[in-house]
């Protein structure tokens, strides 16, 4: 098996070009279990530096970056992904 490889950084032009699919989700919220409509999204695919809102589910080769609701996700162009909570 190959090694994988840091992640491509190139970045898409829209948002809407990462999406993959969209389905229901579970997300714990105040303590209760609720259901939202959640894009998928292709990681390699992402506008850098413009903000993700959650709920969302990013995925890449080698793992799941989950985005819960009343938080935010952004693509750095170092590579990283930014998860912040909403106030």
């Amino acid at each position: 098996m190959p090694k994988i490889g840091p992640p491509t950084v190139t970045g898409g032009l829209r948002l809407d070009d990462a999406v993959v699919r969209t389905g229901r989700c579970l997300f714990r919220v105040g303590g209760a279990l609720e259901s939202f409509d959640t894009p998928f999204y292709a990681r390699e695919k992402l506008p850098l530096e413009q903000p993700i809102n959650g709920p969302a589910i990013i995925l890449q080769t080698d793992t799941t970056t989950v985005v819960p609701p009343a938080c935010r996700c952004t693509a750095h162009t170092d590579g990283n992904l930014i998860i912040t909570l909403e106030s």
